[in-house]
Parts: structure tokens; C-alpha cells; sequence
């Protein structure tokens, strides 16, 4: 079962255990978690096809795979389909939960924050707590989760930006930027820093910021 047929099939069937099937459909194609990776990817500018896909297919299926770098994709996949169609909460839960699998997700970290920061009604205690319960979070990642966490809700109480963040390389920053940064509490801002000014990629400037 290619990936379009399983969407097609959850979707159209309410009753399906969506769990036995992904994992049926997975064991009959390996390919199924890259395949619907990409049909994430295209259906992104395409609303109309994401109001026609059940975004839980993602989850069944990354259930199912052993891959953790895998499970966290398709978990991140599912949270930016959810994010199109309204229902925050379940964006905020998948997008801790692709954390929890694949610590290197850059964009999860985001979507947690740009999440919470936009409503203080959400709850994100439960699924932080099966994520850091589970005890494969490096330390690290799990200090950034925590951070990102933190800041966004210090945002909601006082009601001063950023909005958003973004750990994208910031263009012509100096080490000098990101020891300032880190020296007034905005590790998020010292990151992004970091990688403009030393090259590096997102993985490694968390560790550099956050394992001490």
C-alpha cells in the first residue's frame, strides 16, 4: 500500500484500526514513511489535499516504525498538517513528541514555542513529562525544550515579543553577539548567533550552549 492509499483509506473509514493497518501497510512497504514524508512536503501548498488527509495516518505510522529519527519526522509532519487545519493542542503534543524521538528537529522547537506563545490555554506538561520520561532526550536538547518552554511563556504573562523564534544562522553575528546573548538569558537568540558566527549546524550549537 502506497502512501496516497493509506491516507485515502484511514480517511474514509472511521472504524479502521489505524494502528494494525499502518503497520500492516508498513510491513508490505518499507518506503511508506518516506513516501508520506513527501506527500507532506507537496501537500503543504496545497491546503485543499491536507483537509483530504487524516494527519493521525502519521502518527499510526510512526508508531510503527522503529526508526527514531523516523518516528520524530513523521510526528513533526503530522503537527504542521494539524497546524493548517486549527486544532493547537495536538499540534503542541506532536511537535514535543517529534522532539522526544528526533532531538535534532530544528522546526519542532519553533512550533512548540510559537504555539505557547500564542495561547496561554494549552497544556504542555503531560507530553513533556512521556518525553523526558522516556530517557533518551539528551541533556541538552532537553535544556532547549525546557528554555523554548520557558520563554514562551514568560511572553504570554508580559506580553512582550518575540512572537516567534528562529534558530536560523544569524547573518553577520560575532561570538561577541553570542556571549551577550547568553549573558542576559536569550540562549535562543545566543543559537541562532552561534551558528551564524561559527558555521555551525543546529545540533552543534545546542550542544555548545546547552550541555554545561
Amino acid at each position: 500500500m502506497n502512501a496516497q492509499s493509506l491516507l485515502d483509506r484511514l480517511r474514509d473509514d472511521d472504524t479502521a484500526d489505524e494502528d494494525e493497518i499502518a503497520k500492516s501497510a508498513l510491513a508490505d512497504n518499507p518506503d511508506l514513511p518516506a513516501e508520506l514524508l513527501a506527500w507532506a512536503a507537496r501537500a503543504m501548498n496545497e491546503e485543499v489535499a491536507i483537509e483530504r488527509a487524516d494527519p493521525s495516518t502519521f502518527r499510526a505510522v510512526s508508531q510503527a516504525v522503529k526508526d527514531p529519527d523516523l518516528k520524530g519526522r513523521l510526528r513533526l509532519a503530522q503537527a504542521e498538517l494539524m497546524l493548517i487545519q486549527g486544532d493547537d493542542q495536538s499540534v503542541l503534543e506532536a511537535a514535543i513528541d517529534a522532539i522526544g524521538w528526533n532531538p535534532d528537529l530544528q522546526s519542532a522547537y519553533e512550533l512548540v514555542f510559537s504555539q505557547l506563545r500564542g495561547s496561554s490555554s494549552l497544556d504542555w506538561t503531560e507530553m513533556f513529562e512521556k518525553v523526558e520520561g522516556r530517557g533518551r532526550l539528551p541533556k541538552d536538547a532537553l535544556a532547549l525544550l525546557r528554555h523554548v518552554i520557558e520563554r514562551a511563556e514568560l511572553g504570554v504573562k508580559t506580553g512582550e515579543k518575540p512572537y516567534f523564534l528562529t534558530f536560523a544562522p544569524s547573518e553577520g553575528a560575532t561570538l561577541a553577539d553570542v556571549q551577550a546573548f547568553v549573558e542576559k538569558g536569550l540562549f535562543a537568540e545566543a543559537l541562532a548567533a552561534r551558528r551564524g558566527a561559527a558555521g555551525e549546524d543546529f545540533p552543534t550549537a545546542r550542544r555548545v550552549l546547552f550541555e554545561g
